[in-house]
């Protein structure tokens, strides 16, 4: 097997555990203990169409700080309080298409185009082309776009995009 074989396995097991890390534990208590989603790609959705297919899904990330809450005699009490939340984010990353679609609408959320937050899916296939889950992404947008690999030679050049968004539902 030579290297290039060797990363792309990496990859995809990287990507397998990645997903059932972020799978809701709603859904995952329904399912078998030995289910395991073999998801070799995701496809990125704006308004129904797709503009691009990931090979990782690398995180999906939603944050509450805890706040601290004092006591009428204004004495900190030791007990977990919901705080400020940060939107969730999504990141995505792939080799580089020739589809400009993701910096066209990166540029309009630099510009501050009212359009350039929309609602978005992001489907998660299995080898075989079936939609196994899609995640429901609520006036998103992408705040972060990274190119990142640029050698000579015969290195992949990846693309990564960081989403955020209002709110993020799951659909099995």
């Amino acid at each position: 097997m030579n290297t290039s074989a060797l990363i792309g396995t990496a990859r995809r097991v990287i990507t397998i555990l990645l997903v059932a890390a972020a799978v809701p534990a709603a859904v995952t208590a329904t399912a078998s203990a030995d289910t395991i989603l073999d998801a070799p790609h995701f496809v990125l959705s704006v308004k129904g169409t797709p503009i691009a297919s990931f090979g990782e899904l690398s995180a999906v990330t939603g944050q509450t700080q805890p706040a601290l809450s004092f006591s009428p005699d204004g004495q900190i009490q030791h007990t977990k309080q919901y705080g400020q939340t940060h939107p969730p984010t999504i990141t995505l990353t792939r080799g580089v298409g020739i589809s400009n679609a993701l910096w066209q609408w990166h540029i309009a959320a630099l510009a501050g185009q009212p359009t350039a937050r929309t609602d978005a899916t992001i489907t998660v296939y299995d080898a075989g082309g079936h939609a196994l889950m899609t995640y429901l992404l609520y006036n998103a947008w992408p705040t972060k776009l990274e190119i990142a690999g640029l050698k000579a030679g015969t290195d992949i050049v990846h693309e990564s995009v960081t989403l955020t968004c209002d709110s993020i539902q799951t659909v099995a």
